[in-house]
């Protein structure tokens, strides 16, 4: 959970899913070695997979910085 308020995965999925390539991209990470991290928040219920894409779900959007009631500070902790 951390690793990914740190990354700031939800902020970039805000716009709309993507797939594990593009988000490691953009997060300047492994591919494989990010795709753990989100498998695990996939079995957290912290994020939605379809396929390779990825969206938030409800408890995924808290990790938000810009969302009120957001929890990232807490979740980098």
């Amino acid at each position: 959970m951390a690793a990914a308020a740190e990354l700031g995965v939800a902020d970039l999925l805000a716009a709309g899913p993507l797939d594990t390539a593009e988000l490691a991209g953009r997060t300047g990470t492994r591919a494989d070695k990010l795709r753990r991290v989100l498998d695990y928040l996939a079995a957290l219920g912290v994020l939605r997979r379809d396929g390779e894409r990825w969206s938030p779900t409800e408890v995924g959007a808290l990790l938000r910085a810009d969302v009120p009631g957001s929890q990232r500070d807490l979740a980098r902790i």
